[in-house]
Protein backbone atom coordinates (compact mmCIF):
# COMPACT_ATOMS: atom_id res chain seq x y z
CA UNK A 1 0.00 0.00 0.00
CA UNK A 2 3.13 1.94 0.42
CA UNK A 3 4.12 2.19 -2.61
CA UNK A 4 0.66 2.79 -4.18
CA UNK A 5 -0.42 6.02 -5.68
CA UNK A 6 -3.96 8.01 -4.19
CA UNK A 7 -6.33 8.13 -7.41
CA UNK A 8 -6.24 11.58 -7.83
CA UNK A 9 -8.00 11.23 -11.65
CA UNK A 10 -10.66 9.19 -9.65
CA UNK A 11 -11.23 11.90 -7.64
CA UNK A 12 -11.51 14.61 -9.82
CA UNK A 13 -13.88 13.01 -12.02
CA UNK A 14 -15.68 12.37 -9.22
CA UNK A 15 -15.90 16.06 -7.94
CA UNK A 16 -16.69 16.60 -11.94
CA UNK A 17 -19.22 14.12 -12.40
CA UNK A 18 -21.44 15.39 -9.18
CA UNK A 19 -20.48 19.24 -9.81
CA UNK A 20 -22.49 18.50 -13.49
CA UNK A 21 -25.08 16.42 -12.71
CA UNK A 22 -26.30 17.78 -9.24
CA UNK A 23 -26.17 21.37 -10.71
CA UNK A 24 -25.97 21.58 -14.70
CA UNK A 25 -27.81 18.27 -15.48
CA UNK A 26 -31.71 19.90 -13.75
CA UNK A 27 -31.26 22.66 -15.98
CA UNK A 28 -30.69 21.34 -19.53
CA UNK A 29 -33.27 18.74 -18.73
CA UNK A 30 -35.26 21.54 -17.74
CA UNK A 31 -34.85 24.19 -20.61
CA UNK A 32 -33.07 22.56 -23.30
CA UNK A 33 -34.21 18.43 -23.68
CA UNK A 34 -37.59 17.99 -24.51
CA UNK A 35 -39.96 17.39 -22.49
CA UNK A 36 -42.48 14.64 -21.24
CA UNK A 37 -45.01 15.56 -18.62
CA UNK A 38 -48.17 13.35 -18.04
CA UNK A 39 -50.87 16.42 -15.84
CA UNK A 40 -54.13 15.56 -14.33
CA UNK A 41 -56.51 17.89 -14.39
CA UNK A 42 -58.80 17.78 -11.00
CA UNK A 43 -61.73 20.41 -12.46
CA UNK A 44 -61.98 18.74 -16.24
CA UNK A 45 -61.13 15.44 -14.51
CA UNK A 46 -58.73 14.99 -17.69
CA UNK A 47 -55.26 13.50 -18.12
CA UNK A 48 -53.33 15.02 -20.39
CA UNK A 49 -49.78 13.96 -22.57
CA UNK A 50 -47.48 16.05 -23.54
CA UNK A 51 -46.13 13.53 -26.36
CA UNK A 52 -48.60 12.33 -29.34
CA UNK A 53 -51.21 9.96 -28.86
CA UNK A 54 -52.80 7.91 -31.18
CA UNK A 55 -56.92 8.54 -31.78
CA UNK A 56 -56.79 11.04 -29.06
CA UNK A 57 -58.62 14.64 -29.16
CA UNK A 58 -56.42 17.51 -27.70
CA UNK A 59 -56.92 19.81 -24.63
CA UNK A 60 -56.10 23.84 -24.89
CA UNK A 61 -52.30 23.32 -25.01
CA UNK A 62 -52.39 20.65 -28.14
CA UNK A 63 -51.40 17.99 -25.88
CA UNK A 64 -53.46 14.12 -25.90
CA UNK A 65 -55.90 14.66 -23.37
CA UNK A 66 -58.24 11.83 -22.41
CA UNK A 67 -61.16 11.34 -19.39
CA UNK A 68 -59.43 10.34 -16.38
CA UNK A 69 -61.55 7.18 -15.87
CA UNK A 70 -60.16 6.00 -18.54
CA UNK A 71 -56.78 5.67 -17.47
CA UNK A 72 -55.57 2.84 -14.85
CA UNK A 73 -52.31 2.22 -12.90
CA UNK A 74 -50.45 -1.41 -12.76
CA UNK A 75 -47.08 -2.35 -11.57
CA UNK A 76 -44.85 -4.97 -13.64
CA UNK A 77 -41.96 -6.48 -12.81
CA UNK A 78 -39.82 -8.06 -15.61
CA UNK A 79 -37.37 -11.44 -14.91
CA UNK A 80 -34.17 -9.79 -13.31
CA UNK A 81 -34.55 -6.55 -13.50
CA UNK A 82 -36.46 -3.78 -10.85
CA UNK A 83 -40.26 -3.55 -10.74
CA UNK A 84 -41.96 -0.29 -11.89
CA UNK A 85 -45.37 1.19 -11.77
CA UNK A 86 -46.54 2.58 -15.13
CA UNK A 87 -50.01 4.02 -16.10
CA UNK A 88 -51.76 3.44 -19.06
CA UNK A 89 -55.27 3.78 -21.47
CA UNK A 90 -57.48 0.90 -20.90
CA UNK A 91 -57.76 0.72 -24.52
CA UNK A 92 -54.02 1.11 -25.50
CA UNK A 93 -54.90 -0.67 -29.03
CA UNK A 94 -56.00 1.95 -29.96
CA UNK A 95 -54.64 5.05 -28.14
CA UNK A 96 -51.27 3.79 -28.79
CA UNK A 97 -48.39 6.23 -27.00
CA UNK A 98 -50.66 6.85 -23.66
CA UNK A 99 -48.37 5.26 -21.44
CA UNK A 100 -45.89 6.22 -18.74
CA UNK A 101 -43.82 5.50 -15.84
CA UNK A 102 -45.24 6.62 -12.44
CA UNK A 103 -42.55 8.94 -10.87
CA UNK A 104 -42.31 7.72 -7.32
CA UNK A 105 -40.50 9.87 -4.99
CA UNK A 106 -38.88 6.85 -2.60
CA UNK A 107 -38.59 3.15 -3.98
CA UNK A 108 -40.63 2.61 -7.07
CA UNK A 109 -38.93 -1.19 -6.52
CA UNK A 110 -41.43 -1.28 -4.08
CA UNK A 111 -44.67 -2.12 -4.87
CA UNK A 112 -46.03 0.01 -2.08
CA UNK A 113 -44.62 2.94 -3.06
CA UNK A 114 -46.34 2.82 -6.48
CA UNK A 115 -49.32 2.04 -5.38
CA UNK A 116 -49.10 4.82 -2.59
CA UNK A 117 -48.68 7.59 -5.54
CA UNK A 118 -51.26 5.95 -7.82
CA UNK A 119 -53.86 6.38 -4.29
CA UNK A 120 -52.89 9.61 -3.90
CA UNK A 121 -53.73 10.78 -7.65
CA UNK A 122 -56.95 9.17 -7.43
CA UNK A 123 -57.69 11.01 -4.21
CA UNK A 124 -56.67 14.03 -5.46
CA UNK A 125 -58.98 13.77 -8.45
CA UNK A 126 -61.98 13.40 -6.11
CA UNK A 127 -63.82 16.60 -6.22
CA UNK A 128 -66.20 15.67 -3.45
CA UNK A 129 -63.16 15.97 -0.92
CA UNK A 130 -60.76 18.56 -0.10
CA UNK A 131 -57.20 18.34 -0.92
CA UNK A 132 -54.71 15.91 0.86
CA UNK A 133 -53.09 17.99 3.63
CA UNK A 134 -49.50 18.34 2.35
CA UNK A 135 -46.88 20.70 1.91
CA UNK A 136 -46.58 21.10 -1.36
CA UNK A 137 -50.14 21.63 -1.55
CA UNK A 138 -50.73 24.11 1.21
CA UNK A 139 -50.17 27.62 -0.82
CA UNK A 140 -53.00 26.77 -3.09
CA UNK A 141 -55.79 25.29 -0.91
CA UNK A 142 -57.31 28.23 -1.53
CA UNK A 143 -57.98 28.12 -5.13
CA UNK A 144 -60.11 24.95 -4.93
CA UNK A 145 -63.57 25.49 -3.59
CA UNK A 146 -64.39 22.44 -1.96
CA UNK A 147 -60.46 22.91 0.08
CA UNK A 148 -61.40 26.38 0.80
CA UNK A 149 -64.73 25.18 2.83
CA UNK A 150 -63.39 22.63 4.28
CA UNK A 151 -60.59 24.46 5.83
CA UNK A 152 -62.57 27.60 6.62
CA UNK A 153 -65.36 25.50 8.70
CA UNK A 154 -62.40 23.58 10.38
CA UNK A 155 -60.21 26.74 11.37
CA UNK A 156 -57.07 25.31 9.82
CA UNK A 157 -54.08 27.43 10.45
CA UNK A 158 -53.36 28.80 7.02
CA UNK A 159 -49.49 28.42 7.34
CA UNK A 160 -48.83 25.14 9.04
CA UNK A 161 -46.97 23.61 7.43
CA UNK A 162 -44.60 26.73 6.28
CA UNK A 163 -44.18 27.23 10.07
CA UNK A 164 -43.22 24.04 11.40
CA UNK A 165 -39.48 23.31 11.26
CA UNK A 166 -37.68 21.13 8.40
CA UNK A 167 -36.57 18.32 11.59
CA UNK A 168 -40.34 17.81 12.60
CA UNK A 169 -41.37 17.83 9.31
CA UNK A 170 -38.62 14.86 8.49
CA UNK A 171 -39.41 12.88 11.10
CA UNK A 172 -43.49 13.03 9.87
CA UNK A 173 -42.17 11.78 6.46
CA UNK A 174 -40.41 8.80 8.25
CA UNK A 175 -43.34 8.23 10.29
CA UNK A 176 -45.68 7.68 7.18
CA UNK A 177 -42.57 5.92 5.06
CA UNK A 178 -42.81 3.51 7.12
CA UNK A 179 -46.68 3.03 7.31
CA UNK A 180 -46.58 2.98 3.87
CA UNK A 181 -43.69 0.30 3.64
CA UNK A 182 -45.59 -2.45 5.59
CA UNK A 183 -48.75 -1.40 4.50
CA UNK A 184 -51.04 -4.04 3.54
CA UNK A 185 -52.59 -2.55 -0.22
CA UNK A 186 -54.19 -5.92 -1.27
CA UNK A 187 -56.26 -6.39 2.06
CA UNK A 188 -57.11 -3.09 2.25
CA UNK A 189 -58.68 -3.70 -1.24
CA UNK A 190 -60.25 -7.06 -0.72
CA UNK A 191 -61.38 -6.24 2.99
CA UNK A 192 -61.23 -1.97 3.71
CA UNK A 193 -63.02 -2.64 7.45
CA UNK A 194 -60.08 -4.62 8.70
CA UNK A 195 -57.28 -2.99 6.88
CA UNK A 196 -57.82 0.31 5.42
CA UNK A 197 -56.20 3.44 7.71
CA UNK A 198 -58.76 6.46 8.49
CA UNK A 199 -57.60 9.43 6.23
CA UNK A 200 -55.75 12.08 8.03
CA UNK A 201 -57.43 15.27 7.19
CA UNK A 202 -56.48 17.32 10.61
CA UNK A 203 -52.64 16.95 10.30
CA UNK A 204 -52.30 20.33 12.67
CA UNK A 205 -54.06 18.41 15.61
CA UNK A 206 -51.83 15.09 14.85
CA UNK A 207 -48.88 16.58 15.03
CA UNK A 208 -48.89 19.97 16.57
CA UNK A 209 -46.18 22.53 15.45
CA UNK A 210 -43.16 21.24 18.05
CA UNK A 211 -41.97 25.17 18.83
CA UNK A 212 -38.76 23.29 21.08
CA UNK A 213 -37.45 22.86 17.40
CA UNK A 214 -38.04 25.80 15.70
CA UNK A 215 -34.93 27.88 17.54
CA UNK A 216 -33.49 29.91 15.04
CA UNK A 217 -30.13 28.59 13.61
CA UNK A 218 -27.63 30.66 14.75
CA UNK A 219 -24.53 29.90 12.26
CA UNK A 220 -23.84 31.66 10.30
CA UNK A 221 -24.80 31.42 6.68
CA UNK A 222 -21.64 31.36 4.83
CA UNK A 223 -20.82 28.05 7.05
CA UNK A 224 -24.20 26.58 6.20
CA UNK A 225 -23.64 27.42 2.61
CA UNK A 226 -20.07 26.08 2.25
CA UNK A 227 -21.01 22.61 4.50
CA UNK A 228 -23.73 22.16 1.84
CA UNK A 229 -21.42 22.56 -1.09
CA UNK A 230 -19.09 20.42 0.40
CA UNK A 231 -21.38 17.76 0.89
CA UNK A 232 -22.76 17.26 -2.78
CA UNK A 233 -19.19 17.77 -4.32
CA UNK A 234 -17.88 15.16 -2.36
CA UNK A 235 -21.02 13.00 -1.20
CA UNK A 236 -23.52 13.22 -3.86
CA UNK A 237 -26.27 14.14 -1.98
Amino acid sequence: MDNMEYPWAFLLFTICFNLFFLNFSPILARYILPKRKVYFNRQNQTVSFSWSVNNAEKNEHSHSTFPFEDIEAFYSKANHSQGHGYIAHKDYENHRGAFSEIRVKDNPQNPNYCKYTWERIVRFMDVTKPLVDSPEIEPFRHLDPVTHDFDKQNNRPEKYWRLMNYKQMKQIEEELDDDIYRFNFDGAITNPKRWANKEITKPWEKWPIDESLNKPDETPYWKRLMKTLARQIIAGF
